[in-house]
This record gives structure tokens, sequence and C-alpha cells, in this order.
């Protein structure tokens, strides 16, 4: 675990900083995020139609990007694609209202102890 000291930007006495998401490579991706309007047609974009086949586990909330998050293995066994639809007038809502579906960022495992 990272200690307090470890998270403080250079020349700063206070504050954690959050440098590490700029560095390349430094939060190894758990998966790219994908904004959708809806996930069960996405799932058919992707070829994946029917029976949840490629979905690891169940579609779950994400309470601060106030969306329903589906995670499905790659295709070629790479970085998992995280499949998002809007549940709220959230983050990822306004997210598809500028910019339409599409990448929208990834989930990273935080290198320090968040």
């Amino acid at each position: 675990m990272a200690r307090s000291e470890d998270l403080r930007p250079v020349g700063r006495t206070a504050g954690p900083s959050l440098g590490w998401l700029g560095t390349h490579g430094a939060g190894s991706t758990l998966a790219d995020l994908w904004a959708t309007v809806e996930i069960d047609r996405a799932l058919t974009d992707l070829g994946r139609s029917g029976p949840p086949v490629g979905l690891i586990g169940v579609p779950v909330d994400d309470p601060l990007l106030g969306a329903r998050v589906a995670l499905v293995s790659a295709a070629d066994g790479g970085i998992p694609i995280a499949l998002a639809e809007p549940s709220s007038e959230g983050r990822l809502a306004a997210t598809l209202a500028r910019h339409g579906e599409g990448p929208a960022g990834r989930y990273v495992q935080s290198p320090i102890g968040l």
C-alpha cells in the first residue's frame, strides 16, 4: 500500500496526486469502456446475439457512471470490453449526448490504495 507521502505531487505538502493516470502503463487496463444506448443491441452488433455468449458474469450497476455495465470477453483474448448503457442522467448519458456511441474510457487497476 502506498504511503501518504507517495501520493503527494512534487513540491506540495498535501493532497493526493493522480499523476499515475497519465503515466503510460502505470495503471493496468482491466477493460475498455464502450458507451452504448442499449447493451443487448451492442452485443448483437458484436456478433454475440442469443444467449449471453461472451458475457463475463451478469451486468452490474456503476453508480459513478450512472450506467449498467456488462463485461464481454474480447474476441482475440485481449482486454475485455465493458459495454455501458445509461441507467440515470449521469456521466455516461452526458458522454453519449455529446459524442454518441463508441469508446468512452477504460477501467484501470490503481497502483496505489484508493
